[in-house]
């Protein structure tokens, strides 16, 4: 059986701002229409709008009316910036249209949900685990969105005690696994292709990985997703696979990993 060990990664990188829920207080809409009451409780189980469906829906006419309804009752799953509204416009959107559709669009994404699992395999104990660094790189913009950074021998250290799984092919080195579960809010604004940097150092307190000495450049493994700017989910799992060599005992590679990423 495999030990769990659960923490959450340090993460140098500016806070989000707090966004304030609104508030809408039902009690003082008053109509004797009931179609208006019908309106207002309607609502779809559809997907939401996208741009693309809009601008085709507004292009063939669709009614000022009907399509304000159909933003309302399904969302907009599209970015609301003045390149879209003027999208809209050309289309033959009306004013009214493109107010709801600034009203109805789904917020941009300001951050995605990361969870890292990282497999650490060792013959001996984990004494000398190294720190585990991830840089959230953007690469057109190409600049640093997140540093992320763990202390793994300080972390498995403190879980010495709990069972782990060990191969027993080979009694005089037996190998001793541990997985390490990372959980994390990452704040990323700007939609376009992201890199995951990821290196495991025996060097303590670096804060970016673009000015390393060639022999740790080499060892950084990438991980690239185009990051939305609107989606229904915002989760990515990385899985990581962690070996210390069996002579050198202070020396652990960084062997294979995969991403995955979901927002729909």
């Amino acid at each position: 059986m495999k030990a769990l060990v659960v923490f959450t990664l340090a993460l140098t990188a500016a806070p989000a701002l707090a966004q304030q829920p609104t508030v809408l207080d039902l009690t003082s809409f008053q109509t004797s229409d009931p179609a208006a009451w019908e309106r207002l409780r309607r609502t779809s189980d559809s997907r939401p709008l996208t741009m693309e469906e809009l601008e085709k829906l507004a292009a063939a006419g669709v009614g000022d009316s009907t399509l304000r309804e159909m933003m309302r009752t399904r969302r907009v799953l599209a970015l609301a910036d003045a390149d879209a509204l003027l999208k809209m416009k050309k289309a033959g959107a009306s004013d009214d249209a493109l107010a709801a559709f600034s009203a109805y669009a789904y917020p941009p994404n300001d951050a995605f949900h990361l969870r890292v699992d990282l497999d650490v395999t060792s013959p001996a104990g984990v004494r000398q685990a190294p720190f585990l660094y991830i840089e959230v790189w953007h690469t057109e913009r190409k600049r640093q969105e997140a540093f992320l950074h763990a202390d793994l021998r300080g972390l498995l250290r403190r879980g010495a005690r709990v069972e782990v799984s060990r191969d027993r092919h080979d009694p005089l080195l037996p190998e001793t696994i541990r997985s390490v579960h990372i959980d994390g809010e990452v704040p990323t604004r700007t939609a376009g292709r992201i890199e995951l940097r990821v290196l495991v150092s025996k060097r303590a307190g670096l804060r970016d990985l673009q000015s390393l000495p060639p022999d740790e450049a080499k060892r950084v493994r990438t991980f690239a997703f185009d990051y939305p700017a609107v989606s229904l989910d915002d989760r990515c799992q990385l899985q990581l696979e962690l070996q210390r060599d069996r002579v050198l005992r202070d020396t652990y590679t960084l062997g294979d990993g995969r991403l995955q990423c979901w927002w729909d």
